[in-house]
């Protein structure tokens, strides 16, 4: 699931000037290229890869993921890319802060129960 707060602090904002707020995830192949290499290599119905590569990914306010510029009937590839991303865009910032932690000696947080 995505967190709305970890996009804010991860990703820049861009606004329309509708004044729509969207959050571009630029490296988003460099995250999931592998999945989705496997992915187009074993349908025969996906898309071309160079077509999905130059898919546009975002998360708009309600961190929900959004794909531009692939036009498919290939549900399938628009859902590999969503679930995909979601599991490693936010493990890498888990992997991150808990190296951090680890690095400088930083105890986790101790949870307030009221």
């Amino acid at each position: 699931m995505s967190d709305i707060d970890t996009i804010r602090r991860e990703l820049r904002p861009w606004t329309s000037p509708t004044g729509e707020v969207r959050y571009y995830v630029d490296d988003w192949y460099g995250l999931i290229g592998d999945v989705v290499e496997d992915y187009a290599r074993n349908e025969w119905m996906s898309p071309d890869l160079s077509k999905i590569k130059r898919a546009r990914v975002w998360y708009d306010t309600g961190a929900r993921v959004h794909i531009d510029n692939l036009r498919t009937d290939d549900e399938l590839i628009l859902e590999v890319i969503r679930s995909n991303l979601e599991d490693r865009f936010f493990n890498r910032i888990r992997l991150f802060i808990l190296t951090y932690r680890q690095l400088f000696h930083i105890p986790k947080p101790i949870p307030i129960h009221g």
